[in-house]
């Protein structure tokens, strides 16, 4: 997908990570990921990336929203929004079937290996639904695919050592036939060797031996769905969540240890209306959402406590968005409008700052069909981000290159994009059946107040650490850019390819912000042997 890319992550699924429009490590508060309508921190705490915690085999859907446009999904998405949706009983029950089975084994070459085992029942007019799944996977060391530099020597071979397991327990009632009742648990943890940045370093330091460390996501989700068919002003959806990620670690040489956890619980509600005036016909989702977030680290070296500042402390986030979609003139004109009015407190315990803001963030849409097939399209929006008590009040020698001073000041970031371009499809333009997709989309915007990781206090040697350094607000950032896709499908199978490209320039120092980003280009195609 273009302007989406994933990996850098030297072999290690502890350091896999999405990057959207320029925007993922090291700005990750800046990119939504969302599981089963729980919301994930991908970084866990100090860009200690560990890993989104998804399993492929459990993910039914992916949907990716890209640039300054969350009306749906909350406040924070000024690089974009990846929702994962989940696999149901269903899913594992063959069709015309009341129950199912299905077990999978998985062997690369390249030192990995796993196997689930599933059981489901899901009769097709049952009240009741189930499915229990379990997984066990191992990863080892990993051998890239050309040489590269790591501690002045070139090396192709990354050590790693990566033991997961992943338990997924879902129950489905249908109260009536219009009305759902859902929940589900799902269990995933990692028993890792590896290193303490592990996207910085290929291997441990001989001074302090590797890091042993394990890491946990647990997730319990209710869901709710009410979709009466005589009415079509109600499609509500209701996800009550309760959710704890952590990641505790320590050196086999060094007596250094680290624990962190992150918690969440929260509520989402949405209703989709249908609804027409005249020949226009009309699509509105309101919805609000609420998630309490408490977050806490604990490092000791040598046996004492080190002080980050920002710990513990809570996050508390409310929002509420409306969106409305109209189409007329037999769907060649399509208008949409929405906004999403954000509410967030940041609170940390050891300090009487705390940070408040609430911001509305509009949007605005079209789709212009010219002839069959081809569509003009055009949007205009906005995103909103609050800072994070890391970055108003990380204090002292947090790592060893940075001495932090507290900034309380800081202010919120503001994206504003807009997006222009077209799609086109044909179907029949060789041979019965085949199809032709195109699609290509430029956009530019601006970037208020961007959060930027600043060296201060120049010439100054700190007591501890290299430097001083605060998180400043660096003024306007211009992101601009355009994406492209292609795709031929016939009776045969499909050829596509697709190029984006993506630039962040601080206005005030024309310098890339926050790093430089390459172009991307995709190639993809299958053959498809039988029917």
């Amino acid at each position: 997908m273009p302007g989406v890319s994933t990996g850098d992550d030297l072999g290690r699924g502890l350091g896999q990570y999405f990057n959207i429009r320029g925007f993922g490590y090291q700005s990750e508060n800046r990119v939504i990921v969302m599981q089963g309508g729980v919301r994930r921190s991908m970084s866990l705490y100090s860009n200690h990336i560990s890993t989104s915690r998804s399993d492929n085999d459990l993910l039914k859907r992916i949907e990716v929203v890209k640039g300054a446009s969350s009306i749906q999904y909350g406040g924070g998405a000024i690089g974009g929004v990846v929702d994962m949706g989940m696999k149901t009983a269903r899913d594992f029950v063959s069709e015309g079937k009341d129950a199912g089975l299905a077990a999978k084994l998985r062997y690369e070459h390249n030192n990995y290996r796993e196997g689930y085992a599933a059981a489901a029942y899901a009769p097709k007019d049952g009240r009741v639904e189930l499915l229990a799944y379990g997984k066990k996977g191992k990863r080892g060391d990993q051998t890239m695919s050309r040489d590269f530099v790591s501690g002045g020597k070139w090396t192709k071979k990354v050590p790693t050592d990566e033991d997961l397991t992943v338990g997924y327990l879902q129950g489905g009632l249908r109260l009536t036939p219009d009305q759902k009742l859902s929940l589900s648990y799902y269990d995933y943890g990692a028993d890792v060797v590896t290193v303490w940045q592990n996207l910085w370093h290929s291997s441990a330091s001989t001074r302090t031996g590797p890091v042993i460390g394990k890491l946990k996501q647990q997730d319990w989700v209710l869901d709710y769905s009410f979709k009466p068919a005589a009415n079509p002003w109600i499609d509500l959806k209701a996800t009550a969540f309760h959710s704890r990620g952590s990641y505790d670690r320590h050196y086999t040489i060094t007596p250094v240890t680290y624990a962190n956890f992150d918690k969440r619980h929260g509520l989402r509600v949405s209703n989709a209306a249908h609804f027409e005036t005249g020949r226009v016909s009309h699509r509105l989702l309101l919805g609000l959402d609420y998630e309490r977030r408490q977050e806490n680290a604990r490092m000791t070296s040598d046996g004492k406590p080190v002080e980050f500042g920002s710990m513990p402390n809570t996050y508390t986030d409310t929002g509420l968005y409306g969106h409305l979609e109209s189409s007329m003139l037999n769907g060649g004109l399509v208008l949409q409008l929405g906004g999403r009015y954000d509410h967030f407190d940041r609170k940390v315990s050891n300090s009487n700052k705390t940070a408040k803001e609430s911001h509305f963030s509009p949007r605005v849409g079209a789709s212009v069909r010219l002839f069959d097939g081809f569509h003009l399209l055009g949007n205009w929006a906005e995103a909103f981000r609050a800072p994070t008590p890391h970055e108003t009040h990380s204090a002292g020698p947090i790592n060893p290159h940075y001495y932090m001073i507290p900034n309380y000041g800081l202010k919120p970031e503001t994206a504003r994009e807009t997006e222009l371009g077209f799609s086109w499809s044909r179907s029949g333009l060789w041979a019965a059946g085949d199809e032709l997709q195109t699609k290509f989309m430029a956009f530019s915007g601006r970037i208020k107040d961007m959060i930027n990781l600043t060296r201060i206090r120049i010439g100054e040697a700190p007591p501890e650490s290299e430097s001083y350094a605060s998180y400043l607000n660096v003024g306007k950032v211009k992101r601009h850019g355009f994406e492209w896709t292609g795709r031929y499908q016939a009776a045969w199978g499909d050829i596509g390819a697709g190029y984006s490209r993506v630039r962040q320039v601080n206005q005030a120092t024309g310098r890339v912000v926050p790093s430089a980003f390459a172009d991307k280009l995709n190639l993809h195609g299958h053959w498809q042997a039988a029917p």
